[in-house]
């Protein structure tokens, strides 16, 4: 689970380790990769797909959308947590 932003905004608390410059480099180094064309895919879902999306290996996001106004049109998805005997742990909330 990777986002930037709460990375940064946590920044405001004082508890929260200090990020010195090499930390912001790498982060930005880090960013700059995940948004490269060249390494990343992009895909648009039909009515019926199904995407599997294996969170512990794979970076993934969305992008915006705007829905349909008539309810009978509007996205429906679901979100299933799945894990597998031997992988990590899913943290408590999850259970």
């Amino acid at each position: 689970f990777y986002q930037r932003q709460y990375i940064d905004s946590a920044q405001r608390f004082s508890e929260a380790m200090r990020l010195t410059n090499a930390h912001v480099e790498a982060l930005d180094m880090f960013d700059s990769l995940a948004n490269d064309p060249d390494l990343h895919m992009q895909m648009r879902l039909q009515p019926g797909d199904i995407q599997f999306v294996y969170n512990h290996s794979q970076l993934h996001d969305r992008t915006g959308f705007v829905d349909w106004p008539e309810l009978q049109r509007r996205r429906h998805l679901l979100r299933l947590w799945l894990s597998m005997p031997g992988d990590r742990e899913l943290p408590e909330c999850f259970k």
